[in-house]
């Protein structure tokens, strides 16, 4: 009886065992295709992006193309904006410049100038290359989309310094957001604009009532699934190099 149940015993083990390691295996190979997919697409899209964004910049009939400052020779297009992801450059177009005032358009440059400063055109295309290689976590897409709104709202604070008062900055935003701007889908890849992320009304009302930024809790759902993704890939990752690899 003995002999008989260990036999029992190694082969339920043995049996069970086959299914684990299938299992394992499974999962190795499922989670290093995601892993992968994410990485693909991440980079594929990213440099997609960045391909048309330049070839809408070129399409437009600039003047001083080589410069900090290049004017948009069209009186249709009503846009400014930072292009540009190593050398970024400042683009404002003769449209926009006519809707404007002044003291308007002073706050516009000094908006776009903090984007230059700061390689924001660069940095919103490495978010957005983020999110799209780790797809598989939600969370990561609202934490970014917050950090692009706070880089929005720092060129905001770093254009109302230099100004007398931040109604300026309010104004020109709210007509910027109002134009009908032409290639605004292809131009806003890569680029970082006074129509910036987020709401026009949101920004202006923070920078009238000096409001502070507020960001609404994530979904319960999107942190699960954030967590199970992130657990799952990770899982595929650790498990080869664990001593049941060998």
């Amino acid at each position: 009886l003995s002999g008989a149940a260990l036999d029992l015993c190694k082969d339920i083990f043995v049996f069970c065992g086959g299914y684990i390691g299938a299992a394992r295996l499974l999962l190795i190979w499922t989670g290093a295709s995601i892993a992968t997919a994410g990485v693909v697409y991440g980079l594929t899209k990213a440099a997609r992006n960045a391909l048309l964004s330049e070839l809408a910049i070129r399409r437009l009939p600039l003047y001083r193309r080589g410069g900090d400052i290049a004017l948009i020779l069209d009186s249709k297009i009503k846009t400014a904006f930072t292009h540009g992801l190593l050398r970024p450059r400042i683009c404002i177009s003769k449209g926009l410049i006519d809707s404007l005032d002044r003291a308007e358009l002073k706050a516009v440059v000094l908006h776009e100038l903090h984007h230059k400063k700061r390689f924001d055109p660069l940095r919103f295309l490495l978010y957005s290359m983020l999110t799209d290689i780790f797809f598989y976590i939600p969370l990561l897409k609202d934490l970014l989309g917050s950090l692009r709104i706070r880089k929005e709202a720092a060129a905001d604070e770093a254009a109302c310094r230099d100004l007398s008062e931040r109604l300026t900055l309010a104004a020109a935003i709210v007509k910027a957001a109002s134009f009908n701007t032409v290639n605004a889908g292809n131009l806003s890849v890569g680029s970082a604009s006074i129509i910036g992320v987020g709401a026009a009304q949101a920004r202006v009302e923070r920078l009238v009532e000096a409001k502070k930024i507020r960001f609404k809790t994530p979904d319960k759902w999107r942190i699960a699934l954030s967590i199970i993704g992130a657990a799952f890939v990770a899982s595929a990752v650790i498990l080869p190099l664990g001593p049941a690899a060998a």
